[in-house]
């Protein structure tokens, strides 16, 4: 059954991955981070494979990337500067340190990032703030994903 309760708050969206577009709609990404070979990956059949996992081993990982563009739309910059921060990510995939959840708070800390770095027209105390803030997400985001694990029922 579906959790509920306090936790059900940390079992939403087990495994997560990220869309992303341009303010026009002309060009869009998705993105999620996986096991290497997706369901080939002995993790998902392997008893002593998925002990090593869930005592903190690093397993092979791989961003996956889906793009999407409208026929004569732009491609977008940034988000040609995302695909690229994506695709050198870390392929280490560790259920308490790097899992698809951390890297989608990772994406989107990205995001802010590049939103900010060509906004010429914010102030410097408003552009400091939202970095603040957009690193506080960060932040909360990778703690509740790292926590998610540790409370997998037995």
């Amino acid at each position: 059954g579906t959790p509920s309760g306090p936790t059900a708050w940390f079992f939403r969206e087990m495994h997560q991955g990220i869309s992303v577009k341009t303010s026009d709609g002309s060009d869009s990404v998705f993105m999620d981070f996986m096991t290497k070979d997706g369901p080939a990956h002995p993790v998902w059949w392997d008893e002593g494979v998925k002990w090593q996992v869930l005592l903190g081993q690093n397993i092979g990982g791989e961003v996956r990337m889906r793009n999407s563009s409208r026929e004569g739309g732009k491609a977008s910059s940034k988000l040609e500067r995302l695909r690229i921060i994506a695709a050198n990510y870390d392929s280490d995939l560790n259920l308490y340190s790097n899992n698809c959840r951390i890297f989608c708070a990772r994406m989107s800390r990205e995001v802010e990032r590049l939103n900010h770095d060509d906004a010429d027209s914010a102030d410097g105390t408003s552009k400091i703030m939202a970095e603040f803030v957009a690193d506080a997400c960060l932040a909360f985001d990778v703690v509740r994903a790292a926590i998610l694990p540790m409370m997998y029922p037995a």
